[in-house]
């Protein structure tokens, strides 16, 4: 969809913007995923889903010697079907009832998605899925973080237990580097999106204790606005990567976002691990 640009003499602050809105509070605690997976998001992030990222998702997921492929997938949660090989069945597992319908009715009317997937329930530190169940795991556009320290682990473990032998996990998360290199000496990082005439912006800061990032997101779609807040953990490289071998994977691998050497100021972090 087409950006709209405008002199940045015609507008307001960021700040300015902010509170010339009237805002509706959402309580991130009662609903979580719904909110963090709602529509209005993914509409934004559609615009990451190119034929490159698509392209960097199948080079991450290609079996190595010791395994053989076998064309299935586990998409967690939000880019299920934006790679997929034509012919390639793939499951993909939402972290709540909302999450995989958002799934379903983002895949649909777009035609390189294709649409014999099948949309599971379920908790991504609990996966419901056997053993040894996929060649592959996705979990693309920052996806993981969302809980505490025991359960983001649990959920690496998870990622290794689905998986085969040689199997190959991709993920894709900010970089913390990079964020703490984008951060201003005082106040919060302000990131802003645009498409068409409607605006996402997200206010973040971080909290050096916790190793976490704290985010207030700010949604116009439409004439309407929506506010809420949320917090992930903001591992670095080398971090996630002990976190990954402690979870089963014996290699582990970080690049930038299109596959090429991890910098300090690459803007997404690719994790490539294989069980």
């Amino acid at each position: 969809a087409p950006t709209t640009h405008r002199s940045r003499s015609e507008e307001p602050s960021v700040d300015e913007f902010i509170e010339a809105t009237e805002v509706t509070n959402v309580n991130l605690q009662g609903d979580q995923w719904s909110e963090l997976f709602h529509p209005d998001t993914i509409y934004f992030d559609e615009q990451h889903l190119t034929p490159r990222s698509a392209a960097t998702v199948r080079s991450s997921c290609s079996c190595t010697s010791s395994s053989s492929p076998r064309g299935h997938g586990c998409w967690t949660p939000r880019a299920a079907g934006a790679a997929t090989r034509p012919g390639s069945p793939r499951a993909d597992a939402g972290s709540s009832a909302s999450t995989t319908i958002r799934s379903r009715s983002s895949a649909s009317g777009r035609e390189r998605i294709r649409h014999d997937a099948d949309y599971v329930e379920g908790d991504l530190r609990e996966l419901p899925f056997e053993d040894d169940r996929f060649d592959a795991v996705v979990n693309w556009r920052t996806s993981f973080g969302f809980f505490d320290e025991a359960g983001n682990r649990k959920q690496l473990e998870e990622f290794a237990r689905v998986l085969r032998p040689g199997g190959r996990l991709a993920m894709d998360l900010h970089s913390r580097d990079d964020v703490i290199r984008r951060m201003p000496a005082r106040g919060p990082l302000i990131s802003f999106a645009e498409r068409d005439d409607d605006f996402l912006i997200e206010r973040t800061e971080i909290d050096a204790v916790a190793g976490r990032s704290r985010t207030e997101r700010i949604v116009v779609r439409d004439g309407r606005v929506r506010r809420f807040c949320f917090s992930l953990a903001t591992p670095s490289a080398s971090v996630l990567g002990v976190w990954l071998r402690a979870a089963g994977f014996s290699q582990v691998e970080a690049y930038g976002p299109h596959g090429e050497p991890l910098r300090f100021d690459s803007r997404r972090l690719v994790m490539v691990a294989e069980r």
